[in-house]
């Protein structure tokens, strides 16, 4: 869907902020182009007939640099950017940019390589195309853009060939067309012109559309918006394109411009936009890295016409519609009439967090005007909400605190400082309360006046509204502690009010009740607070509740059935406590020893019984009798010796007399195996024993037997290799785990290896006959002897290299290497499997040889071709007229140093122009040779035009310092009618302002300055004053 926008120029609705003409200066003067620095408070100014100015954002003081780019008169110049106070750059129509550093103009031109035509240049004010300095020029061609080192004064050819216009290069944005992708998508006549973004060193491409018709057939300004002043790349599905031409101002989202059918805006139809940029407002009241809720930040953009300056609404933050388009609306600049706007260039005061945006430059057929903004009016409107309650938002504005209590205002939360407060209440100013955060106990209508360290004025906050209520009034009657026997749950009350907030405590603990009343069930303090508002709560006094309830006793055994001779545990069911008497009985009869015992041990049948009696009070519970009996011992049968061994026998029996009634449970090594009959296959060693019994849980165990089952592996012995080579280590294995169930012993020809005892492996390194032997742990006369594994080693094959030299090598030559040996295959490190290899590389290098029975060989050798040597000689300058010679001077070192073909040192005098050869050799026998140009540059004569020859010895004289050292001038002197009152020739003599002896009135004087040999002429005036 397509959405066009036709508007009047008188339809447009005012903006939230007001703009006014501040300054105007160059009037009458068509200014082209106007561009501030960023690093400093300048801003360059191109006008028509190639006029050349700075200004002086602060002070608006212009210096008129015109002259210093007269000798370019026959030029056209067609845009303008400066880098700093001293250094700014001019593109001419004429495939060249001249370049003005420090009172030093040169060009860039077809000898650098600049050979199309410019369409523009800008500053990289953020060191995006070079990341190791800022001082980057950008220069848009019809055929790429070309980026120039101002440091190092070299121009980096642009590798991508399309068509580069420069829209937007300040210190926050960096906007150009012609991007890497230089193919476009094209519909029908719709053409796609591709762009690039640069945001916080991120870049985002897209594109802007041409047809001929509705978008026009070419561009004349483009700019980007984002929801935020930083770290904007977070956020590119909100980035805006605009651009401009003869057919008024387009608007899409960037990431939508790759479609024709996504959703645009069309402003200011057939109006010719010449100019499109933005500026921020009110940046100290807000944040500028949030995405919403920035608080009162403002950006409007600004659109230089053919009819005047138009500007829209604030519309910072503001990218909640559907399709991601800014809303805004556009109003007319009416102060400055319908002029002609050819460029804007916004002046930053301050370009550190929280940027402070001062004003913008015009630049108009009628001079230059510097306007700034005005948001005074539009906030005290409004009163911005910029106070709150600590920790709420800025709704509510009512607090209701309690008396005594302290209600917390904070004033602007993006304060850094910058920001100026003053608290009032009531309407009257509190004084010393200028901080950011407000403490008062007292009610009132409070609100700040903020001021704007930017804009320079002040501004109401919202208000907000402080009550203070009285505390609550209740009573709670009870004594400091009370007893209740019997009873489960009592009631705490007091009185009760619809205003009134409660809340209970026990112990000291908060309980979760908020009634007027509190059921009580448990023994503790308790105690009640009550508010009137939030915060405050007035306690009550406390008081101790006692419940006297004894618990039930129940007499508990531990078992079910007891032994003969066992033990019977029997449990009260109750804790001790120190609120009742624990009491046992037998048959009736009362077992005083175990008093206040929760558990006792009996061994005696009868009728048991459990009594608890309250220490305070006549309360006691009985439980019921339970009945105790004992059953007799098994009797059973286990005759066997302490140890039972067999050797390589797969199990054997253990079994003791059968009784149906009895149970049986048998043990390995201390732990029951699952086995519950009368007989035990045993198939483990292991020390085993019976268990056997008449009644549940009780046991009458056996003595342990040893049983040994010696159960050995057969070792089969293998080597890790079919052969080996001298030196290597024979890895033979018996084939077995190692286990504590045997012992594991060598032999080489039958010799034991006592080094290898308890190993399944072996390292061998010795030849000869090899065996293993396996013995049982449990019974020693049990043991398996392996067959016999006889070993031998291979000799080493043998290897040597032969160099083509053995003399110095320097970077740049050749080295060969032959490996010279018998039989086998090479393999060098670098993968070549020939005899004979080449290096031209230092480095460590390797080579192997492999014999036919398998052993290999290898040699390890570095080689290093040393660098040649480098002349760190920069070109010079020299001024033949003033008779200066200069030293070249080389580093000291070398050997041999030849300047122009002849044996010298490290230095060289030189005393004119000329291109210098020098070549040099180092100890390593390497040698390099360069070239210096030295160049012809004399600096300009400056004259001074005043002197006073009063007598008090202080420029007394009319001293020409450019003069002192030539022997060849003449200086003539004049008055206003033509008469000569003074002349020096050959080595200046100052003028004393006589005339021979005679002293000459005070006035300006004429001379006219001749120096003979370096043909220069000078003339001007002099004012003598006393």
């Amino acid at each position: 869907m397509i959405l066009v926008i036709f508007c009047h120029q008188n339809q447009y609705a005012q903006g939230n902020v007001q703009f006014h003409v501040n300054t105007h200066i160059l009037g009458g003067k068509k200014i082209l182009r106007v561009k501030c620095d960023f690093n400093d408070p300048y801003a360059w100014v191109l006008a028509e007939h190639n006029q050349v100015y700075r200004i002086n954002s602060a002070t608006k003081k212009v210096d008129d640099f015109t002259a210093q780019f007269s000798s370019y008169h026959d030029l056209t110049f067609i845009d303008i950017a400066g880098e700093s106070a001293d250094t700014v750059f001019i593109a001419t129509g004429n495939k060249m940019v001249i370049q003005y550093k420090k009172g030093v103009t040169n060009t860039i031109s077809a000898a650098q390589g600049l050979v199309d035509d410019i369409n523009s240049i800008g500053v990289d004010y953020s060191g995006i195309f070079l990341t190791e300095t800022a001082n980057v020029l950008l220069i848009g061609t019809f055929n790429g853009m070309f980026r120039y080192n101002m440091d190092t004064e070299e121009l980096i050819l642009s590798s991508h060939k399309e068509d580069s216009q420069i829209f937007e290069a300040t210190y926050k944005k960096l906007f150009h067309s012609g991007t890497y992708d230089s193919s476009g998508p094209q519909t029908g006549t719709l053409r796609f012109i591709p762009t690039l973004v640069f945001d916080d060193h991120t870049y985002f491409p897209g594109y802007v559309w041409l047809d001929g018709q509705t978008f026009g057939d070419h561009i004349n300004t483009a700019f980007y918006t984002t929801p935020t002043i930083y770290d904007s790349q977070i956020h590119p599905n909100f980035l805006n394109i605009y651009w401009g031409n003869d057919k008024g101002m387009f608007q899409i989202k960037n990431s939508g411009s790759y479609y024709l059918s996504d959703n645009y805006k069309h402003y200011l139809d057939n109006i010719q936009v010449n100019k499109i940029t933005s500026i921020y407002g009110l940046t100290a009241f807000g944040d500028g890295h949030a995405f919403f809720d920035a608080g009162l930040i403002k950006e409007n953009m600004l659109i230089g016409t053919d009819q005047g300056l138009y500007y829209s609404t604030a519309m910072y933050d503001y990218y909640g519609n559907n399709n991601q388009l800014n809303e805004f609306t556009l109003s007319h600049f009416d102060e400055l009439g319908n002029i002609r706007v050819n460029d804007i260039s916004v002046y930053p005061k301050s370009t550190r967090e929280p940027v402070c945006e001062d004003g913008f430059w015009l630049a108009t057929d009628d001079g230059l005007y510097f306007v700034k903004p005005d948001y005074a009016a539009a906030l005290n409107n409004q009163q911005a909400k910029l106070i709150s309650f600590e920790n709420e938002p800025y709704d509510p504005a009512l607090k209701r605190i309690c008396e005594g209590n302290e209600a917390h205002l904070l004033a602007d939360q993006y304060n850094d400082g910058n920001a100026a407060v003053q608290w009032y209440r009531n309407g009257q100013e509190l004084p010393g309360e200028s901080g950011v955060e407000l403490v008062t106990t007292k009610p009132g209508d409070y609100y700040a006046v903020l001021y704007d360290p930017c804009q320079n004025f002040h501004f109401e906050s919202n208000h907000l509204k402080v009550e203070v209520i009285s505390a609550p009034i209740f009573s709670f009657n009870y004594p400091d502690h009370k007893q209740y026997c019997g009873i489960s749950e009592f009631k705490l009350e007091t009185d009760y009010s619809q205003a009134y907030h409660y809340r209970w405590y026990k112990d000291g603990e908060l309980l979760d009740k908020t009634d007027n009343f509190l059921l009580v069930n448990e023994n503790g303090t308790y105690k009640v607070e009550v508010s009137a508002c939030d915060g405050t709560w007035v306690p009550s006094k406390e008081t101790g509740v006692e419940f006297i309830n004894l618990p039930e006793p129940k007499v508990i055994p531990d078992k079910f059935k007891y032994c003969e001779g066992e033990t019977a545990h029997l449990n009260s069911g109750v804790p001790p406590d120190d609120s009742y008497n624990i009491n046992w009985y037998r048959d009736g009869e009362p077992l005083t020893e175990n008093l206040n015992k929760q558990e006792i041990e009996v061994v005696k049948p009868g009728s048991y019984t459990v009594k608890l009696t309250a220490k305070n009070g006549d309360c006691f519970k009985v439980s019921e009798a339970a009945a105790l009996s004992f059953t007799p011992l098994p009797h059973f049968t286990f005759d066997y010796p302490d140890v039972l061994s067999y050797c390589n026998e797969p199990s054997t029996i253990l079994k003791t007399t059968l009784n149906p009634s009895y149970q049986y449970r048998w043990y390995k090594d201390g732990v029951l195996n699952g086995i519950t009959g009368n007989v035990l296959t045993v198939t483990a060693s292991g020390l085993y024993a019976l268990e056997v019994s008449s009644c549940e849980g009780s046991w009458v165990g056996t003595k342990n037997v040893q049983v040994n089952l010696a159960r050995l592996p057969n070792p089969q012995l293998t080597a890790d290799k079919t052969s080996y080579c001298t030196g290597d280590i024979a890895k033979i294995s018996a084939g077995i785990s190692p286990s504590a169930d045997y012992a594991i012993n060598w032999t080489n020809n039958g010799v034991p290896l006592p080094e290898w005892d308890g190993h399944s492996t072996i390292n061998a390194t010795a030849e000869g006959r090899y065996r293993a032997i396996v013995t049982s742990t449990l019974l020693h006369t049990c043991f398996y002897v392996s067959t016999e594994y006889a070993l031998t080693f291979n000799p080493e094959p043998g290897l040597t290299l032969e160099r083509s030299t053995t003399q110095t090598l320097c970077d740049g030559q050749l080295l060969t290497v032959r490996a010279v040996y018998n039989e086998g295959s090479i393999r060098w490190s670098d993968g070549q499997s020939t005899d004979l290899i080449t290096i031209t590389r230092p480095g460590n290098y390797g080579v192997g040889l492999t014999s036919t029975t398998g052993c290999y060989r290898h040699i390890d050798f570095d080689i290093n071709f040393y660098a040649l040597p480098v002349i760190n000689i920069p070109d010079a300058v020299i001024c033949p007229s003033a008779h200066q010679t200069i030293i070249l001077t080389a580093d000291e070192g070398y050997s041999t140093y030849l300047w122009n073909g002849v044996k010298g040192g490290s230095q060289f005098s030189v005393d004119r122009p000329q291109i210098v050869q020098l070549t040099v050799i180092d100890n390593n026998g390497c040698q390099a040779t360069k070239q210096i140009t030295v160049s012809e540059q004399c600096q300009e004569t400056s004259i001074p035009n005043t002197f006073t020859p009063n007598g008090d010895g202080i420029n007394d004289t009319w001293v020409i310092p450019p003069l002192e050292s030539v022997p060849d001038v003449s200086v003539q002197v004049f008055n206003r009618y033509g008469t000569k009152v003074y002349q020096s020739n050959g080595l200046y003599t100052p003028w004393n302002g006589r005339m021979g002896t005679k002293r000459l009135p005070a006035g300006t004087y004429y001379y006219i300055i001749s120096e003979k040999k370096a043909g220069k002429k000078f003339s001007g005036n002099v004012t003598l004053i006393y």
